[in-house]
């Protein structure tokens, strides 16, 4: 798991479980929840503030626990890339 975190190349490590959905109730966690499976690898995620980073890493996280072969990366370095 420590080495499929580190492949993935995430720039902080963040947990779904340490969200905080008061802060933003927007969020849907049953649908987090969801998304938690995996399943939505098959399918395709919204605006600035909500949250997206620390989910998107969080789901990582998860993807690696599952074996789920993993890399972040954002806009800025994708469009460079």
């Amino acid at each position: 798991l420590k080495r499929r975190i580190k492949r993935a190349r995430f720039p902080i490590i963040k947990l779904l479980s340490d969200f905080d959905y008061q802060f933003q109730p927007s969020i849907n966690q049953q649908q987090i929840a969801e998304f938690a499976t995996m399943s939505f690898l098959d399918n395709h995620i919204g605006s600035p503030g909500v949250g997206k980073t620390h989910l998107s890493i969080g789901l990582g996280i998860e993807a690696c626990r599952q074996d789920v072969r993993t890399l972040f990366i954002n806009c800025h370095e994708l469009i460079l890339r």
